[in-house]
């Protein structure tokens, strides 16, 4: 389970090119969702996942709490990013 209370991202803070790309997110997702994020450039979908694997720092003390969860040789968890270009 991916629980999230409250997450807000901005870069550049305080400065003329500040940019709040996360404001408040709350999410749950529990064991066996499908889950997609979808979104213009610079809406926040990397940054999301960045923040979730930890790999962003965040200021803001925010409840994030990951259960792990363990895949069978049946089930497949990954990222797939799509090129803006790129038909459906």
């Amino acid at each position: 389970m991916l629980k999230i209370e409250g997450l807000s991202k901005t870069f550049n803070q305080d400065t003329p090119l500040e940019n709040r790309v996360i404001d408040a997110l709350s999410l749950k997702v529990e064991r066996k969702d499908f889950i997609t994020l979808l979104g213009s450039n610079g809406a926040g979908k990397s940054t999301l996942l960045n923040l979730i694997a930890g790999t962003l720092y965040l200021k803001k003390s925010v409840l994030l709490t990951l259960k792990r969860i363990y895949a069978t040789k049946n089930t497949a968890t990954g990222i797939c990013i799509k090129p803006s270009n790129m038909k459906m």
